[in-house]
């Protein structure tokens, strides 16, 4: 059996994997997709094997709150389906299993994404505390 880089595309839209098994391209946002796109590459290094701990919907949470926390990325509410599609231009390798995508990717870098978007997180709540503090 031959696998298709494109199959993981079936029925995807930005919101995720949908009934209807055709790809629209034209429902992702070019500007978006690009910005996202560079995210995943810089972040994410690939594998030989796919990743089975970590799938496209807690990729797509600890994205969220990394451009929470870090506007550099300027990116809002990144849908499960745009991250898919993003790791998909990116060029990594994905499997999909029911409404989930894994990816080829390091264990490693997938931490460190997590890592990073928590301490960002932390750093802004604890700027928060020390402002208000101040304000007293």
């Amino acid at each position: 059996m031959t696998y298709d880089r494109d199959d993981i595309l079936k029925g995807l839209s930005n919101v995720g994997y949908e009934d209807d098994p055709d790809f629209l391209e034209g429902t992702f946002d070019k500007s978006r997709m690009g910005i996202l796109t560079n995210l995943v590459e810089y972040k994410f290094k690939k594998s030989k094997t796919y990743y089975m701990q970590e799938n496209s919907s807690r990729i797509k949470h600890y994205i969220n709150k990394l451009c929470k926390y870090q506007p550099f990325w300027d990116l809002e509410d990144v849908q499960e389906g745009e991250v898919i599609y993003a790791m998909y231009l990116a060029g990594f390798d994905a499997k999909r299993k029911g409404d989930r995508a894994y990816f080829k990717i390091t264990p490693y870098s997938c931490h460190k994404l997590y890592s990073e978007a928590n301490i960002a997180e932390h750093d802004f709540h604890e700027n928060q505390y020390i402002n208000n503090v101040k304000r007293r």
